[in-house]
């Protein structure tokens, strides 16, 4: 096999990663080193085992060289074994990126060892190896990595500003193993067919890719993209060359999500580079790849991991070329993308939609995706009714919060960019449909939910109109009894309806918040004086009096008072839990202070009500 060693690596394609005068490659039949050139027979035997078949033999062996190297009376011997060295870095390019993960594992140890024992000496060895030893560093596997990590600690006396070093001093190096990996290599090349099938193959050179990917992304964010000519040049090879837009392209999802946090990263950090060719090519390629295949049945759950990184990929691409819209279906894919919706990923996913969505209605772009100020256009429609989906899809309240804070900020949008006093309105007639079905729920929904529903709420107003205000016009005229009915819907869980909206419009910084809280207030008080017919009970104004007290409003006190103090009065057989909770809820709130003449006197009378629809055991409910 050592007769490979002369040929030059990837076909004659690339000159590897030898730089001192030998072949260092990752394929299996270039590059490979001859034992029989080593002095030392131990080594001999150990070297000629590392090129078995056998796995447990080289993991054997492996393990037999790291106790050489770190025996003390071999020292001399390996620092002056130049043949060694050779050797060593030969074939370390290709135990690093073994089946094995112990393999993997002790070959860093090994290189670690290594630089330690020959210091300066291993520098022009450090040149060929260096992107090797980074590589590992982002091993799928977390012990590997975490080992490889405290390898390159332990080589240089845990001293970080050396090791960052390495980032600018080799970033060359660094940058053409990676490109190694993505231009010229391939399952075939890294794998012997006789030895390995298809799969395991296929397998190996993923993992590889990956983590050849993962570690261009990490110079490129390292270095800032400062980067020397020749650094330059190379990654604009990169950039134009066809497997690296096939890698944009694949149907593989790991690998898809780690190609376009690597396109985000060239775009933030190395804009000076992306020129018109490489834009107009990855352009293309990012289109493609966007759009989600009809075909599979588990497309969302493919695209959970990686929706979030498209998403801010294509938000930067969006502000540096926004000509990527100019691309052939470029607008249908988005539309397919945005359909999966969040695919169950993360609530922040709504936060990069946000991003994306103010970045292709920002005017100042070149290309308008969706007209904003035209809410009633076909794709401004297709758009909405994607976000009103995506509302219905979410399963968590968190989700369904942001679901819906993203719909809000995008109806704004239109809100802020329309001149049609008639469109506005309806504008805000349409958000008044979804805030009440998210605050129609069954659940109590997070004090924090609400206020971010609050702030969102706050912007949807105009001059002649706002969602608070609408929803509470409904809701008045539902007082004192019900049922609740808002805009043609019928509230289901009318407690906790009442509570949320008073919630909102509490947290609500605005005047117009404040005013529609006190006249909600007022009017349901007074309502509890207007004549009820004997079988209805005054419930949804209950529940209004039951949240001043519950959140302590110090406000409202002097207006709540006086109803409370006739609380008794609404107490029947078929109604009691309500009445008795307030009066449990102003026993333990702060509006009770100084008002114990108060407490006495309607405990008093409730329980004499209780007497006399002789219920009198539910009185236990207040003293307990």
């Amino acid at each position: 096999m050592s007769g490979f060693s002369s040929f030059s690596g990837f076909g004659g394609a690339s000159s590897g990663l030898g730089t001192n005068g030998f072949e260092v490659s990752l394929n299996y039949y270039t590059g490979i080193p001859d034992p029989n050139v080593l002095s030392n027979n131990s080594l001999k035997l150990i070297f000629k085992s590392l090129l078995k078949r056998d796995e447990v033999t080289r993991e054997k062996a492996i393990v037999e060289l790291l106790n050489f190297i770190e025996t003390d009376s071999n020292k001399s011997e390996i620092i002056n074994d130049e043949l060694l060295i050779i050797s060593w870095v030969q074939l370390y390019a290709k135990l690093s990126i073994d089946n094995s993960k112990k393999i993997r594992s002790t070959s860093h140890q090994i290189q670690s060892k290594f630089v330690v024992l020959l210091g300066k000496k291993y520098l022009k060895s450090l040149r060929d190896t260096i992107g090797i030893w980074l590589n590992g560093c982002f091993d799928n596997d977390r012990n590997n990595s975490r080992i490889c990590i405290q390898s390159l600690q332990s080589a240089f006396n845990d001293n970080t500003e050396k090791i960052n070093n390495l980032w600018e001093v080799f970033a060359y190096q660094i940058i053409n193993y990676s490109s190694q990996i993505i231009r010229f290599e391939s399952k075939d090349s890294l794998s012997d067919e006789r030895i390995v099938n298809k799969e395991e193959a296929e397998t190996k050179f993923n993992r590889i890719l990956i983590c050849s990917i993962q570690l261009l992304t990490q110079i490129i964010v390292k270095r800032s993209g400062e980067f020397k000519d020749d650094s330059i040049e190379l990654l604009s090879e990169i950039l134009t060359d066809e497997k690296f837009q096939d890698l944009i392209i694949t149907k593989e999802h790991q690998l898809k999500k780690n190609m376009f946090v690597l396109l985000k990263a060239l775009i933030s950090f190395t804009p000076d580079l992306m020129n018109s060719k490489i834009m107009k090519l990855t352009s293309k390629s990012i289109i493609k790849s966007i759009k989600p295949s009809k075909k599979s049945p588990n497309e969302s759950l493919l695209f959970s991991t990686i929706i979030i990184p498209i998403l801010d990929s294509i938000t930067e691409f969006t502000k540096f070329y926004p000509k990527i819209w100019e691309a052939k279906k470029s607008k249908e894919n988005l539309l397919d993308l945005l359909s999966l919706g969040s695919c169950n990923s993360n609530e922040t996913y709504y936060s990069s939609l946000n991003l994306f969505l103010n970045t292709i209605a920002d005017p100042n772009n070149e290309i308008l995706m969706f007209n904003f100020k035209d809410f009633y256009d076909k794709d401004s429609q297709t758009l909405i009714n994607i976000l009103l989906k995506n509302i219905d899809l979410e399963k968590l309240s968190a989700h369904k919060i942001a679901a819906i804070s993203c719909l809000f900020d995008t109806l704004t949008r239109f809100l802020k960019l329309s001149d049609n006093e008639e469109t506005k309105n309806d504008i805000i007639q349409f958000t008044v449909k979804p805030i009440v079905k998210i605050i129609d729920s069954p659940r109590i929904l997070q004090s924090n939910s609400l206020i971010q529903l609050s702030t969102k709420l706050n912007d949807l107003k105009t001059d002649d109109s706002d969602v608070f205000s609408e929803i509470n016009q409904d809701l008045l005229n539902c007082l004192p009894s019900g049922p609740l009915e808002i805009m043609n819907t019928k509230i289901i869980n009318e407690r906790n309806f009442v509570n949320h909206f008073c919630s909102i419009l509490n947290a609500s910084p605005s005047l117009l918040s404040a005013e529609t809280l006190e006249s909600l207030i007022q009017n349901s008080i007074e309502s509890l004086d207007d004549e009820q017919e004997e079988y209805k009970s005054p419930k949804i104004s209950i529940f209004v009096l039951g949240f001043i007290l519950k959140q302590n409003v110090v406000r409202f006190k002097d207006t709540v008072l006086p109803c409370i103090e006739n609380i008794s009065n609404y107490i029947t057989k078929e109604f009691t839990d309500e009445p008795l909770e307030i009066i449990t809820t102003f026993k333990n709130s702060t509006l009770s202070n100084d008002n114990d003449d108060i407490l006495y006197k309607i405990v008093d009378a409730s329980f004499l009500k209780l007497r006399e629809i002789d219920s009198p055991d539910a009185f236990e409910n207040i003293i307990s």
